[in-house]
Order: structure tokens, then C-alpha cells, then sequence
């Protein structure tokens, strides 16, 4: 949505922007409402309508954490002070 109202303002602050296309495409892009309209018509079109969400289950950050703490990593910094 901020993409096509983006795009309206823009067409609506710098019109300038237009004025290389031809005359009948410049009456329909010179309306902010128009470009705004066919902005969000192609975004519907072309992003997912839902996005892809994690299930609760597949991430916990507490377990992770604990996991963490009993097996931490092998560092370095970690195996030469062992030394």
C-alpha cells in the first residue's frame, strides 16, 4: 500500500516525470488517483496474499537457549584457553 501511494504522490509532486510519454498514456499516468489505482492492482497481482508464517512449534526461543548453554559452541578463543 505505501508503494502505490508512493507512487501517486510522486507522479503528483514532480509531474515532469511524464512528460516523455505519449500524449494518450500522459492524460491516463497524470492522475495521482490513476497510478496510484494501477500500482496497487500490479502489486496485488504479483506479491503473495499471505505470507508464510512459523508455526509456534518450529521456534522457541527459551529451548534454544537452554540448548545454547549446555552444548556451547567450539570457539577458537574457547579451545586455547583450554589449552
Amino acid at each position: 500500500m505505501a508503494i502505490s501511494l508512493g507512487m501517486g504522490l510522486g507522479v503528483a509532486a514532480v509531474p515532469e516525470v511524464l512528460r516523455e510519454l505519449p500524449k494518450a498514456l500522459h492524460n491516463i499516468f497524470e492522475s495521482p488517483i490513476t497510478v496510484g489505482a494501477l500500482c496497487a492492482i500490479v502489486l496485488n497481482i504479483f506479491l503473495p496474499e499471505e505470507f508464510i508464517e512459523l508455526e509456534e512449534d518450529d521456534f522457541d526461543p527459551e529451548a534454544s537457549i537452554l540448548q545454547v548453554m549446555e552444548n556451547p559452541p567450539a570457539t577458537e578463543a574457547a579451545a586455547s584457553l583450554n589449552r
